[in-house]
């Protein structure tokens, strides 16, 4: 199901004069901005379009990727009688960082001079109705819609430099992924992850293999 917030998405980056829904081959992208420009929104992790995105660079055609950051979010719920029962900010919310779970799918194609990735940094509305059919749910709840209240910032990321600045502070010269996870207040495997995408991407080389583990430098 498409929720308003995709909608609303589409018509922002489209515009008035660009069609939206466009087939390409055997793709399906979200619109089509000028004759090779497509623009591809993603809520859902990145890696279920990896592919179509490598094919259309391969193709000729530049690609605009959207990832949205939801950082606000409040939650109106109703029960199954339609009626508002709750509403309240979530406490839950996402951070630029957060990209490195899906550009660990991305290293291969990312930076290219015809990939650019927006990050735009939502508040959105998200509409829940209780669920009481019966069947086995992870959650009492069903998402019946989300919609865009704000635009909050955007990140555009062309560059591996452009990678830095996700981080809420500026990187050490040198550092080891034990160093980052305490500087991001992280898990080191997430950590291990980020290093691993900034050294892929170009952001960072290894600089020496220490007992704590490999040290990088930054080189963007």
């Amino acid at each position: 199901m498409e929720y308003s917030l995709h909608r609303q998405l589409k018509a922002l980056y489209a515009g008035e004069k660009h069609p939206t829904e466009v087939s390409i081959g055997p793709f399906r992208v979200d619109a089509l901005v000028g004759p090779t420009t497509v623009v591809e929104i993603q809520h859902s992790p990145v890696v279920s379009i990896r592919k179509k995105i490598g094919a259309l660079l391969a193709n000729g055609f530049s690609v605009l990727l959207v990832r949205p950051i939801i950082a606000k979010k409040l939650i109106l719920a109703r029960d199954g009688n339609l009626h508002q029962v709750r509403r309240r900010l979530s406490p839950q919310k996402d951070s630029p960082i957060a990209f490195f779970h899906d550009l660990v799918f991305l290293t291969a194609i990312f930076p290219h001079e015809s990939l650019t990735i927006e990050l735009p940094v939502l508040f959105v509305e998200e509409l829940r109705r209780s669920d009481r059919s019966g069947r086995r749910r992870s959650k009492p709840f069903r998402i019946e819609d989300r919609k865009l209240l704000e635009i909050l910032g955007l990140y555009r990321l062309r560059t591996a430099q452009d990678l830095l600045n996700l981080f809420p502070l500026p990187l050490p010269q040198q550092f080891d992924t034990q160093i980052l996870a305490e500087a991001l207040c992280v898990p080191r495997w997430f950590a291990q992850r980020i290093a691993y995408c900034l050294r892929r991407c170009g952001a960072t080389e290894k600089e020496s293999r220490q007992r704590t583990g490999i040290r990088y430098r930054l080189t963007a």
